[in-house]
């Protein structure tokens, strides 16, 4: 089989490769998501941490001069 023969044959898909393409990104698209979705709420919670034990210091031990 040569190059354009080659190349001819991966240009043809089935439909059935198409609809696999298009589950596969579906599915990839909602994992991004949700990866995103929860990477964001392990970061506000590390957020909220971080600023309460800062206002508990300040409480404790008053403002640095």
């Amino acid at each position: 089989m040569n190059y354009e023969e080659k190349m001819n044959y991966n240009n043809h898909k089935t439909m059935a490769d198409l609809i696999d393409e298009k589950i596969l990104t579906e599915k990839n698209g909602k994992r991004v998501k949700k990866l995103c979705k929860y990477s964001l709420y392990g970061f506000l919670a590390l957020l909220a941490v971080d600023f309460i034990s800062f206002i508990v210091v300040l409480l404790t031990i008053g403002l640095p001069m």
